[in-house]
């Protein structure tokens, strides 16, 4: 996963807003990342990758089993975005 990536999915939910519809179309068009959503109260020990209005972004890294957050973009497999 990169940074560009990041950027256009992000730009995509800005545009279409943080629906379970926009994130179906991610989960089909953006194969294999990973993307989820929760509450940002599901998530306020941890810091996020990005903050943008209504929402934060936090990576996603994956040992093969489990899912974690991540703070580090070279081993990020998807996105957690937690509505505020």
């Amino acid at each position: 996963m990169t940074s560009t990536e990041i950027a256009e999915i992000v730009q995509q939910l800005d545009e279409k807003g943080l629906s379970e519809e926009t994130l179906s179309e991610l989960r089909a068009s953006r194969q294999p990342i990973r993307v989820t959503r929760c509450t940002a109260d599901d998530l306020e020990d941890h810091d996020p990758y990005l903050e943008r209005d209504g929402y934060l972004v936090y990576l996603l890294s994956s040992d093969g089993h489990c899912l974690a957050l991540t703070s580090d973009l070279d081993s990020a497999v998807g996105l957690v975005f937690a509505e505020r």
